[in-house]
C-alpha cells in the first residue's frame, strides 16, 4: 500500500492540474467549455473517491482452513418407502370420543389420571378450545413383511383445517408396562415422509418410575432419552414415515420398519396424540405431574378440574400383539370376561305318593 500511494497522489494532482487555468485538455470538437468542465470534475471526483478508499488500511487476508469452511447439510437419500397400508388391520383400539361434551367443557369419560389414561383434547384452564384432531376415536395396528402399518382416527380435522398435532404410538416390548419406543408424527404431510417423524427409544427403562403406569410423582428419571430417529436423521434414513390418509382426511398413517423393533412379534401398544406438553423426557406424565398439577377434564372431579399442567393430549389404553391379554397387564385395554355358564341341576324328581287300596 505504501508504493501504491506516492503514485495515487500523483495522479490526483495531475487530474487536478489539467483543470487549472492556463492548462488544456484534448476534447471531441463538438463540446464546448462548459461541458468540457463539467466532464473534468465528474473524472476527478471520481478518481479522488477511489484513490481515498485505496488509501484507507485494509484488513489482511485469513485463509480458511477447508476443515472449517461452512459446508451444506447433505441431502437425505431415501431408498425405501412404504407401500399402501392394508384394508384390514389385525388389531384395533377404541378411545372415547369428547366432541359430544366438547360444549360442556368436559371429557366424556376415558380418562384416569391414576392409571396414565388421558383424555384431554383441550386447552388449558378454560378448556374452551376443543381440538378435534387431537381426540381419538379408533387406533389400528397391522404387520407385513418389512413394515408396520399404524391408523389413528380422530374425531374431526383442526377447526382451521388439517392435522396440526403430534400423531403416534407407544410400544413396550418386554410387556412390563414401560414403554421401549415412541414414535410421533409431527404435522403428516398428504404423502408417505419422514418429515416432522421422531422416535425415541428409552435405554434405561425408567419411564413408568418405581411403578409402571401407576401415578408415583416425582419423576426420577429421564423417560425417552435417545433421539434415535429424526426426520430422516439416522444410519437408515427410512426407519420410519407418516402421511394423511388419501382417503380419509381424519386418518392418520404411520409406517415403520419391522427392524426397529428387532422384528419383534410379542408386545403390547397404545396411540397417542400429544400438542400442549410434548415432551417425551417427562413420560409418563403422571409421573412428572400431580394429578392437583396436571388437572382433570372432569368436572365431576372438582378437587383436579380443569385441565392445568398436562393439556392437548390423548391416548388409548394398550392392546396386546402375538398374545391374547389377560388384564392383568399393566396398562392393557379392558378384557371381556363372558360370565360362566352355570349348568342347569338335574335332581330326581320328587317321586308322587301312590294311594294304597284298603281292603275292606
Amino acid at each position: 500500500m505504501k508504493t501504491k500511494l506516492p503514485a495515487l497522489l500523483a495522479l490526483l494532482f495531475l487530474i487536478l492540474a489539467c483543470s487549472m487555468p492556463g492548462m488544456t485538455t484534448s476534447a471531441p470538437p463538438d463540446m464546448n467549455a462548459t461541458q468540457l468542465h463539467e466532464a473534468e470534475i465528474r473524472i476527478a471526483v471520481a478518481e479522488t473517491q477511489t484513490a481515498l478508499a485505496l488509501a484507507q488500511p485494509q484488513p489482511n487476508a485469513t485463509l480458511v482452513p477447508a476443515a472449517d469452511a461452512a459446508t451444506a447439510t447433505p441431502a437425505i437419500v431415501h431408498l425405501t418407502t412404504p407401500g399402501e397400508p392394508p384394508s384390514f388391520y389385525e388389531n384395533w383400539i377404541t378411545d372415547r370420543d369428547s366432541s359430544s361434551t366438547a360444549p360442556q367443557r368436559a371429557a366424556n369419560g376415558g380418562e384416569n389420571f391414576d392409571k396414565n389414561l388421558y383424555e384431554r383434547p383441550f386447552n388449558a384452564i378454560t378448556m374452551d378450545i376443543y381440538y378435534p384432531d387431537l381426540d381419538i376415536k379408533y387406533a389400528r395396528l397391522d404387520r407385513g413383511a418389512t413394515w408396520v402399518y399404524l391408523e389413528i382416527e380422530t374425531s374431526n380435522v383442526r377447526q382451521s383445517g388439517g392435522m396440526l398435532g403430534n400423531y403416534g404410538a407407544e410400544f413396550d416390548l418386554d410387556v412390563d408396562g414401560r414403554g421401549d419406543w415412541l414414535i410421533l408424527a409431527s404435522q403428516p404431510q398428504a404423502t408417505w415422509s419422514t418429515v416432522g417423524v421422531r422416535v425415541w427409544q428409552d435405554t434405561n427403562n425408567d419411564v413408568g418410575n418405581d411403578f409402571s403406569v401407576s401415578s408415583d410423582p416425582p419423576q426420577k428419571g429421564n423417560g425417552y432419552d435417545l433421539l434415535f430417529f429424526d426426520q430422516g436423521n439416522n444410519p437408515d434414513p427410512d426407519i420410519a414415515w407418516a402421511r394423511v390418509s388419501p382417503h380419509n382426511p381424519n386418518f392418520i398413517q404411520i409406517a415403520f420398519k419391522h427392524s426397529l423393533i428387532a422384528n419383534d412379534n410379542t408386545f403390547m401398544w397404545g396411540a397417542w396424540t400429544d400438542q400442549g406438553v410434548f415432551n417425551p423426557a417427562f413420560y409418563d406424565y403422571n409421573d412428572h405431574f400431580t394429578h392437583a398439577e396436571a388437572g382433570s377434564p372432569l368436572p365431576g372431579l372438582s378437587k383436579y378440574y380443569p385441565l392445568k399442567a398436562l393439556f392437548e393430549v390423548d391416548n388409548t389404553c394398550r392392546m396386546s400383539v402375538g398374545f391374547t391379554l389377560t388384564g392383568d397387564e399393566a396398562g392393557s385395554c379392558p378384557v371381556y370376561v363372558p360370565p360362566t355358564a352355570v349348568p342347569p341341576t338335574h335332581e330326581p324328581p320328587t317321586p308322587e305318593t301312590t294311594p294304597t287300596i284298603g281292603l275292606y
